[in-house]
């Protein structure tokens, strides 16, 4: 289990740096940490994702919930580890939701 406090503050330098991608050199740890990454958000019932910067790593490093909406809520189906992910499409739609970031409360 992660063994990492939880990053939080608007004035958190390592939050407001840019993270690192990941190459060669830094596979096996970025592999390693979307493991620990991917475990943390299965077992916090209320997480949706975690991002490496977020546990004090600037590595380009994410984990994240993926389901579906109910009529109860939200059913979370997997959690997936992502290493440099990249947003590839973007839409006009709008969605307005609570925030829940763990980071900045």
């Amino acid at each position: 289990m992660m063994n990492r406090s939880i990053q939080t503050g608007r004035d958190n330098q390592i939050l407001r740096t840019a993270s690192a991608l990941v190459d060669a050199n830094t596979q096996k740890q970025a592999q390693a940490l979307a493991r620990e990454l991917v475990d943390w958000v299965k077992s916090n019932d209320t997480a949706v994702g975690l991002a490496a910067p977020q546990t004090g790593i600037n590595l380009r490093v994410i984990a994240c919930a993926l389901g579906t909406e109910t009529p109860d809520g939200y059913e979370i189906r997997r959690v997936v580890g992502m290493i440099n992910p990249c947003i590839v499409d973007v839409s006009n739609e709008m969605c307005r939701e609570e925030e829940a970031c763990f980071s900045v409360p």
